[in-house]
């Protein structure tokens, strides 16, 4: 009887022992290597009476059922405790995990091949990204441009983007000022090798497909769709402030409604130190004021770029740019160029409609202006000339 309860007790304390581990090990699992071996001595061996009886009893089926026992509630606690284990030291996936690959740096770039990646550029605007598919953007009823804080909300955009030639579809937006992709993109920025397909995007002021502002490097993109805004507006970006744009081409119908609009196929203004260059567009600009098929306005430098854009103004109406005081060499222009409203005093040319203190050379048109011949300043390649020129063999056909 005594030997039958020691053992019930022993199945007991074993028993109570393995409930207590699998509950408890979450808390010991930290501290599982500095456990050697298991702790026994809860558990001692019963005195016996050195009888013979006792030395010669033979295994009882309640011996073995214990044995038996013994072994299943050691599997038991060992494979709890292995679970545990692995468990509590399983390594927590990092945060940058939200992208398909890379660190940000230039040599590994974050992959994005969503659009809900693609919306986390916001959260680092210097890092480096690459597109590595197609995404359509329908899902986001009113795209929210990429940078700017509510501690800095005219923060650039700093890093890259490589569109690997993939493209980004469906962009819709209606926003207030520096609206596009990006709000603005800063001196370091590089987009580059991407299509923004069917866009649909009205703002106010600093109006663009990739950026409301560009002080940056952008190369080899395409834009297609509806642009639309106040003023400052353009298919690639609403201000080229600083930046250079090369080797892209729109089919974007622009329309601009206050004057001077500052609108043109590849952007609204391009600053003094900016350049746009071996570019073309399509489509048809509209606006009040300074308004041109590939530029609005021009202070920088424009070359070996061509526009097939109709444009239509009130005044500086330009086939390739509204008003220019930059440099402009060796490009093409073969929209329309067509007055609107009755102002008698509007500046109308198949190139440039207005231009001060320019180059001008090697350029041709071939446009035609229409409704424009009751104004005093309406020409085929030039409306209004005023200060220092610089002319040098301008083709009109």
């Amino acid at each position: 009887m005594s030997q039958s309860m020691n053992k019930k007790s022993v199945l007991s304390m074993i028993l109570l022992s393995t409930l207590i581990l699998s509950q408890a090990a979450p808390v010991f699992a930290t501290v599982q290597e500095e456990i050697t071996e298991p702790n026994t001595e809860l558990v001692t061996e019963t005195p016996t009476v050195e009888t013979e009886s006792n030395a010669e009893a033979p295994p009882t089926e309640e011996n073995s059922e214990l044995e038996d026992n013994s072994e299943m509630l050691q599997k038991i606690a060992e494979a709890n405790l292995t679970q545990v284990t692995e468990e509590t030291f399983a390594i927590t996936p990092s945060e940058d995990t939200i992208f398909d690959g890379g660190n940000g740096t230039v040599e590994n770039p974050y992959l994005i091949s969503t659009a809900e990646q693609l919306d986390r550029i916001r959260d680092d605007l210097g890092a480096h990204y690459e597109l590595t598919a197609d995404i359509d953007l329908s899902a986001y009823s009113n795209w929210t441009p990429i940078g700017g804080t509510i501690e800095d909300p005219y923060k650039e955009f700093m890093g890259s983007l490589n569109g690997n030639n993939h493209s980004i579809s469906n962009l819709l937006i209606s926003n207030a000022l520096y609206t596009g992709l990006f709000r603005m993109t800063g001196s370091t920025a590089d987009i580059r090798n991407i299509s923004l397909n069917a866009v649909d995007i009205s703002g106010m002021t600093w109006v663009g497909g990739i950026a409301g502002r560009n002080s940056g490097t952008i190369n080899n993109v395409i834009i297609t769709g509806n642009i639309s805004g106040s003023n400052v507006i353009g298919g690639v970006t609403g201000s080229n402030s600083g930046g250079t744009i090369s080797h892209s081409r729109v089919d974007v119908n622009i329309a601009a409604n206050y004057s001077p609009s500052n609108a043109g196929g590849i952007a609204g203004q391009n600053s003094s130190s900016a350049s746009i260059i071996s570019s073309y567009s399509l489509g048809k600009v509209t606006g009040l004021g300074t308004v041109g098929g590939l530029i609005g306005s021009n202070n920088g430098n424009v070359e070996n770029c061509y526009s097939l854009t109709d444009v239509e103004g009130i005044t500086n109406v330009g086939g390739l740019i509204g008003y220019s005081a930059g440099k402009v060499s060796s490009n093409y222009a073969a929209g329309d160029v067509t007055r609107v409203g009755s102002n008698d005093t509007g500046r109308f040319g198949g190139l440039i409609g207005s231009t001060s203190f320019s180059a001008i050379m090697n350029n041709v048109a071939v446009g035609k202006t229409i409704n424009a011949q009751s104004v005093p300043y309406v020409n085929a390649v030039l409306g209004l000339i005023e200060g220092h020129l610089i002319l040098e063999i301008i083709i009109v056909m």
